[in-house]
């Protein structure tokens, strides 16, 4: 399921993949452009990933269930960050992840801005999310920050508040 539109709703969707992990080709949602809302949907078994925001400002990704992923669970990064202005205003709230511990699961949100832009990344809000089963060794359950680590770009106003993280197979 993909959305490259401005002002969108992508709401209530059943994904459910009973393919093997290696036929699966990458998120179970791809959602780019602007002031778009991610709402009330379910993803089974996705071992590539479940929600993924590119070229996003305003974004909203809220009152989601990914259940049984690998990878990323919801992610702000892949094509993220290349526009002039950045990628910001985005909220992630009241998602519930449950990875599974037969995938790689690396973060449960991982907000990562690119090397090949000039943008900053600005006022972010992640709030009141549960995750279970993520962050696997070398890979934190919420990771924020650059793709480069000489980055001097600048990423402020994050809000990162009330997330319950539960059985973290690493890192919390």
């Amino acid at each position: 399921l993909s959305s490259g539109y401005f002002d969108g709703v992508v709401s209530n969707n059943t994904v459910s993949y009973s393919q093997i992990e290696a036929s699966q080709k990458g998120s179970a949602m791809k959602v780019g452009g602007h002031r778009n809302v991610v709402t009330g949907n379910n993803i089974y078994n996705a071992a590539k990933g479940g929600i993924t925001c590119y070229d996003a400002d305003d974004i909203i990704v809220t009152n989601n269930v990914i259940s049984n992923f690998g990878q990323i669970g919801i992610e702000f990064g892949d094509n993220a960050g290349e526009l002039e202005d950045g990628f910001n205003r985005n909220i992630v709230s009241n998602n519930i992840l449950n990875g599974n511990s037969s995938f790689e699961v690396k973060e449960g949100i991982l907000y990562k801005g690119k090397t090949n832009t000039d943008a900053d990344c600005n006022d972010v809000q992640i709030i009141g999310n549960v995750l279970k089963l993520c962050g696997q060794t070398g890979y934190p359950s919420i990771y924020v920050g650059h793709t480069d680590t000489n980055d001097t770009r600048v990423m402020s106003g994050f809000n990162i508040s009330g997330n319950t993280i539960i059985d973290p197979n690493e890192q919390g």
